[in-house]
């Protein structure tokens, strides 16, 4: 499964390389990022590749998931993969890499984001995720998900601060009708 994770992991970063080259905020408004994109391009390769170096732990040290849990690790890096990629062309013109707020911003409310409100985080998380269980061992299931979720719960406060400013009362309320990232958790 070593090649599947690498693929949805090399799938993953040629994604996100495109977004960081095609999809800057200063083109469209004011960015308001509190070096949250510097932190996610440190964060995310730091802990891809230290989850793959525990492939080099013995067997018994690495805290091996069972065997039968590894398709579950290639739907879950599938479906994680489609909710990024449908919540940011949702999003459309208004998705940025940066924290920015453009003078036409609207505050969006359909398809994923009818139920969360950072389901492009959700699905990077669920990607992630999935090629750590695709990885095999605990360590690395615990690389590729922990320091990217404290890294993007980070980057959701700076975020949600500036929609707040933005919109007001119209924030207060989807807020208050919607998840943060995950639907009954977070």
């Amino acid at each position: 499964m070593l090649n599947v994770a690498l693929s949805f992991c090399i799938v993953f970063t040629i994604g996100e390389i495109f977004l960081l080259l095609k999809r800057r905020g200063k083109k469209t408004g004011v960015i308001s990022d509190r070096n949250t994109l510097s932190a996610f391009w440190i964060v995310l390769p730091v802990s891809i590749y230290l989850a793959f170096q525990t492939l080099k732990l013995p067997s018994l040290e690495s805290f091996p998931l069972p065997f039968s849990l590894l398709p579950a690790g290639a739907l879950l890096a599938s479906l994680g993969l489609i909710l990024r990629w449908y919540a940011i062309h949702r999003l459309g013109q208004w998705f940025t890499v940066d924290v920015a707020l453009s003078q036409d911003q609207v505050l969006m409310r359909k398809g994923p984001y009818r139920f969360v409100r950072n389901p492009s985080y959700a699905g990077a998380l669920m990607t992630l995720a999935g090629i750590g269980i695709l990885l095999g061992n605990a360590p690395a299931l615990f690389l590729m998900t922990i320091p990217p979720l404290l890294m993007f719960l980070h980057r959701i406060r700076v975020e949600e601060r500036v929609l707040s400013k933005a919109f007001g009362s119209q924030w207060v309320d989807y807020r208050s009708q919607t998840w943060r990232l995950v639907p009954w958790v977070h």
